[in-house]
Order: C-alpha cells, then sequence, then structure tokens
C-alpha cells in the first residue's frame, strides 16, 4: 500500500490520514492537510505529530491564529514521548508561536539536523523563515539551498526565492522561482509570488496579467488592489479590497476581514477623507463586531492604529487596554513590536512626536521584522518608511532622508503592499 510516515501514535488509521496529510501538505493544498490531520487527532487524541501538522498547516492556510497556537501548545505538553525530530519540531513551532525565536531557531536546527538522515519532515522551511526574521539571510539561503538538495518542498523553495530576492539576487530568485514551478507545477501560490515579483520591479502591466491568470483569487484581487492603490487609483483598490474583505467573511475569517476593512479606510486618510475612513470602518465594525472571536484572534492593533492616525487616540487607547486585560500575558512577546508602533500613533495623534519616534525606535529593537497587516515580508523596520516618518514628524530631517534611502534600496517582493 501507500508509504507511511515515521511517527508515534497508537492507531494504524491516523497514521495513514498523517500520511495522506502530509501529501497535501506537499501539494502546497494546507486546508485539506488540516483536515486530515485533524482526522488522525479523532483517531488518536495523544498523536502529538498530528497536532504539530496541524498547527503548521493551519499557519499557511491563514487560519485564526488561535487555532494555529492551541494545536502547537498541545503538541508542546506531549512531546516527552516523541523521538528527537519529532520533539526538536514540536519546540520550534512552540517557541515561534509564543515569539521567542532565539529557542525556536536552536530546536529547528536540532530537528533539521536529527531528521536529515531518513529526509522525511525535515523543517528547513521553518528554519530558513526563522533564520529570515531574525535577518540573518545568509544563513536563511544556505539552509534554504541545502534545502533544494535535501528535501525539497515548495514551501522552502519558494521561501528561497524570497530570501534571494531579498538579498539583492532578483535574477537567480526569478531563475529558482522557475525552477520551482517545474518542480511543483501543482503548487499555486508560486503563480501568485511570480506576479508580487513583478510588482515589486515596477512592472504593474506584467503584475496584473500574472496575477488575473492565478488561480489563487484572493491574493490576486489584493494585489490588483495594492498595484492600483500605488499608482494612485484609490477607488479601483478599496473596490477591490472589498470584494476579497466579503469572501473573507463569507469564509468566517472576521479578524482578515477587520484587517482589510482597516486598508480601505486607511486608504481614505491618505486622500484626506477622515469622516469616509471612519465611515468605512465603523460600518463594518458594527455590523461584523470582533467581539466574538478568540482574543488571540482580534486585530486590536491594526484597528487601534486606524484610529490614532483618523484623529481619535481615546478609542485607540481603550483597544490597546482591551488587549491587556483579554490576551493571557504569556502571548505578549510577539505582539511588543506592534503594541509600540500602536503607541507610537497614539503619541503622534496627541502631539508627542518625540515620544513617537521613541515607541518606534523601541520597537526596532523588539521583533527584528516587522509583524503587522500589510507589510513588506522581509524588511526590518529600521528600513521601513514608518522610521522615517516618525524622523520626519519630531524634527530630524537628515534621519528621516537617511531612513526613506535605506526603504528605497531595500528589494521585498511585497513592498507594494506599504
Amino acid at each position: 500500500g501507500e508509504s507511511l510516515s515515521h511517527a508515534t501514535t497508537m492507531s494504524l488509521e491516523a497514521l495513514r490520514r498523517h500520511a495522506q496529510a502530509k501529501r497535501a501538505q506537499r501539494r502546497g493544498d494546507f486546508f485539506k492537510a488540516a483536515d486530515l490531520f485533524d482526522e488522525a487527532i479523532r483517531l488518536d487524541s495523544g498523536f502529538a505529530q498530528a497536532y504539530v501538522g496541524l498547527a503548521y498547516s493551519l499557519g499557511n492556510a491563514g487560519a485564526h491564529y488561535s487555532r494555529v497556537l492551541k494545536a502547537g501548545v498541545r503538541a508542546f505538553q506531549l512531546r516527552d514521548r516523541l523521538p528527537p525530530p519529532e520533539r526538536y519540531a514540536v519546540m520550534g513551532n512552540y517557541y515561534e508561536g509564543v515569539g521567542n525565536l532565539p529557542k525556536a531557531i536552536e530546536a529547528y536546527r536540532n530537528q533539521v539536523e536529527a531528521a536529515k538522515p531518513n529526509r522525511e519532515f525535515v523543517l528547513y522551511a521553518s528554519l530558513g523563515s526563522a533564520l529570515a526574521s531574525v535577518g540573518n539571510f545568509a544563513e536563511a539561503e544556505r539552509v534554504l539551498r541545502e534545502a533544494r538538495e535535501v528535501y525539497p518542498t515548495p514551501l522552502n523553495q519558494s521561501l528561497l526565492v524570497h530570501v534571494l530576492y531579498r538579498r539583492g539576487k532578483a535574477e537567480e530568485a526569478k531563475a529558482m522561482l522557475l525552477e520551482t514551478r517545474a518542480r511543483f507545477p501543482e503548487y499555486g501560490d508560486l503563480a501568485q509570488l511570480e506576479a508580487q515579483m513583478a510588482a515589486a520591479s515596477g512592472d504593474y502591466a506584467m503584475a496584473e496579467s500574472l496575477a488575473t491568470a492565478s488561480a489563487a483569487e484572493d491574493q490576486s484581487q489584493q494585489l490588483l488592489a495594492f498595484t492600483a492603490a500605488v499608482r494612485g487609483k484609490v477607488e479601483e483598490a478599496g473596490a477591490g479590497l472589498r470584494a476579497v474583505r466579503d469572501r473573507l467573511l463569507a469564509d468566517k475569517r472576521l479578524g482578515e476581514a477587520a484587517e482589510l476593512a482597516v486598508a480601505i479606510g486607511r486608504l481614505r486618510l491618505k486622500q484626506g477623507e477622515r469622516r469616509a475612513a471612519l465611515l468605512e470602518v465603523e460600518r463594518f465594525l458594527q455590523k461584523d463586531p470582533p467581539d466574538s472571536m478568540d482574543p488571540l484572534d482580534r486585530p486590536y492593533f491594526p484597528i487601534a492604529r486606524f484610529y490614532a492616525e483618523a484623529g481619535q487616540p481615546s478609542r485607540a487607547r481603550q483597544l490597546v487596554a482591551a488587549y491587556g486585560k483579554e490576551v493571557p500575558a504569556q502571548y505578549w512577546t510577539k505582539d511588543r513590536g506592534a503594541l509600540e508602533r500602536t503607541w507610537a500613533a497614539i503619541h503622534l495623534a496627541q502631539g508627542r512626536p518625540l515620544q513617537a519616534l521613541q515607541m518606534v525606535e523601541r520597537a526596532t529593537r523588539e521583533y527584528p521584522l516587522v509583524y503587522v497587516s500589510f507589510d513588506a515580508v522581509l524588511m526590518r523596520l529600521e528600513e521601513h518608511p514608518e522610521l522615517a516618518r516618525a524622523y520626519d514628524r519630531a524634527g530630524f530631517p537628515g534621519s528621516a532622508i537617511a531612513a526613506y534611502e535605506r526603504f528605497i534600496a531595500t528589494p521585498s517582493v511585497s513592498r507594494v503592499q506599504l
């Protein structure tokens, strides 16, 4: 019959589901993989490796963070019964979920070394992603190149494309993308990545053509909206984002839908339409309030920053206070940078630009890369226009110019999202 995985479980049928789920992962069908891992867990509630696979699949499918984290926590609780490759995978997944990247990197390194001999379930993508997240792009590239030879998957090879592009190796990134598409033709996200690279280079016509041909409808329409916004077509951009928002609502992905509503509002703010921007966001929140969501999934900071930028800092402060009350303290580490950036927006709204600059500078020392809605992938906060704007508002034009120049010089596949 079909070959099974090296995994620890009391149920042969659960092991079959696990093997099927891993094949779905390799195809890039993360929703199907998550369903199969769920079935394996129902057959064996102590199947720790299935919890790891579930967390990994849910994360790549864009599922609610609370589901991803709870799967990772349960696997972490079961880790002592596992052999080394599985145990280190569980530990890396857990530490990354709670924001402890140094420990996550250590665990992923151990996992790769333990799993390489069998060449099965080698977490090169997780290690490469974590290394890139702390700004160690050279090491991330080395790891992902090794993955290309030892354990190639569409995920770790698409991540290599991101890293190569980020390191200024655009032509090599394009060649790697073509090779990966030929190697994994069923992996639909690669077509979207090609469209993003075209947009990042300024070839918007090619980006639109590729995005339109892509099977990933929501991602394509979102990219088309961003390229429209970059060219000043705000109404067109807003219409595209609303269409994606409505589909996310239909799929009960309320947090992501709320973040898109905020993105539409911020577009209106940039046009000087403050009243229309507030109306856009408040209509959404009244109709689909995020209070029904798990606190771990609520988009406290995107909404709070929007209210601060719209001149309503008191409402922003209320949301920050709600986060502190409703989200368990053990999960605050990963959000510290987003919290400090939100306080920076609040200080600006209240006429305190120096305090705002201090908060943005503090955020550059927290999570090494930016992790809030629609930030550019693999771009450090010190390379971000947000820091430049903070310097400008605080009266340091020379520092603002230097920060803007860093932004212009920093390659990122998804820079049009800014």
